[in-house]
């Protein structure tokens, strides 16, 4: 389910590049190379563009992992699995909330709550709820890791 995603959103992002000023999710001005003046006269981060690099560069890291964790399964000697169901989304989303945690920082948007904005306290509770998931999956011993995390779930 992480791959189609990455894919929908990078298009999409594309869709909020394509906007302009409208949208709202362009970064602040800049004197970067990458700065892109979206119809004020002023060059701003495109942050649209830096979201897109970011997922396609994920998407890839995730499938090579995904071709690793596979390559160990077929080399094995035993049938067991290696991560949990679900693992790759986790990291999925555990990159990605770390992205806009930081990406918002160059986001014109009102930083009220201790210098945050609503989306990087969003991004925060994501992120209390996936790290600990893949921290008890990543701490097990390998051979142990599925029936572990499917022991924990009953």
């Amino acid at each position: 389910m992480a791959l189609p995603l990455i894919l929908g959103m990078a298009i999409g992002r594309i869709g909020c590049f394509m906007t302009g000023l409208d949208d709202h999710t362009y970064g602040t001005p800049t004197a970067w190379f990458t700065g892109i003046d979206f119809g004020d006269g002023i060059p701003r981060h495109p942050t649209q563009l830096y979201e897109i690099a970011f997922l396609l560069l994920l998407g890839i890291l995730l499938l090579n992992w995904k071709r690793h964790i596979r390559l160990q399964l077929i080399s094995s000697s035993t049938n067991s699995r290696i991560i949990p169901d679900g693992a790759i989304f986790q990291l999925f989303m555990t990159g990605y909330l770390l992205f806009r945690f930081v990406i918002d920082f160059i986001k014109p948007t009102p930083h009220p709550y201790f210098g945050l904005n609503n989306v990087q306290l969003a991004c925060l509770v994501g992120l209390f709820y996936y790290v600990p998931l893949i921290y008890k999956w990543m701490r097990k011993p390998i051979n142990r890791v599925e029936e572990s995390y499917h022991a924990d779930q009953k």
